[in-house]
């Protein structure tokens, strides 16, 4: 297929760290992705942050609403532990009425604890919260040590959204992604025993502080 008969590729949204990355590694025959946040694109993209402040009804509605019956539309949805579920309901809410809609093209996934080992730049509250271990010199877990994290790497989500988005069968559906389950308190001695190979020590606290057990209903 020439560059001529390419069709467009939109991707939108926040973190714009993330955007910036997946415009940059998502690379599919045949398709061209644009910069430009069109509504006129064939495909779109949109990557939601919940904590973003601008998550406006309008402004969702308007990013995720298919302006033609050909058009496609993939919602990334970035979750984590740390993500509070009342930022979290009111987007689930939107996206399940826009979802089933008739004349809606749209597929969602749930992108669980996402990171970039390879990235210079945070492109998750999950990145940032590894990067305040490394400032505060200090990891803290779970009283039990047990809860569960799932990291997901930028790669494996591409696949997961190159399968979505090019699929006829996953319209109206929604998918939640994650890595290989690992506990805390694993992931804190992990981060404590890398740290401390590099001549950096860290202390290790329990917490009794809430975290978010949306993330663990999706994925089981």
């Amino acid at each position: 297929m020439s560059s001529s008969d390419d069709v467009e590729l939109a991707i939108f949204g926040k973190p714009l760290n993330l955007v910036q990355l997946l415009r940059k590694e998502i690379k599919f025959e045949g398709i061209k992705i644009t910069e430009k946040e069109t509504s006129d694109a064939k495909y779109k993209i949109v990557v939601i942050d919940p904590s973003d402040p601008d998550n406006s009804h309008q402004s969702l509605e308007q990013n995720i609403t298919t302006t033609s019956i050909d058009q496609k539309v993939l919602v990334i949805l970035l979750v984590d532990s740390f993500t509070p579920q009342s930022l979290l309901d009111p987007i689930l809410l939107k996206l399940n009425l826009k979802q089933n809609e008739v004349s809606s093209n749209m597929r969602t996934i749930i992108a669980l604890d996402l990171y970039d080992p390879d990235g210079p730049e945070f492109i998750s509250h999950f990145e940032d919260y590894l990067y305040q271990v490394l400032q505060k010199k200090e990891i803290s877990v779970s009283v039990k040590g047990d809860f569960p994290l799932f990291p997901l790497s930028v790669s494996d989500l591409i696949k997961a959204s190159a399968k979505s988005l090019f699929s006829r069968s996953t319209k109206g559906e929604l998918f939640c992604i994650g890595g290989d389950e690992v506990k805390d308190l694993d992931l804190a001695y992990l981060v404590k025993r890398t740290l401390s190979e590099k001549g950096i020590d860290i202390d290790l606290n329990t917490t009794s502080a809430e975290r978010n057990h949306f993330v663990v209903k999706m994925i089981l």
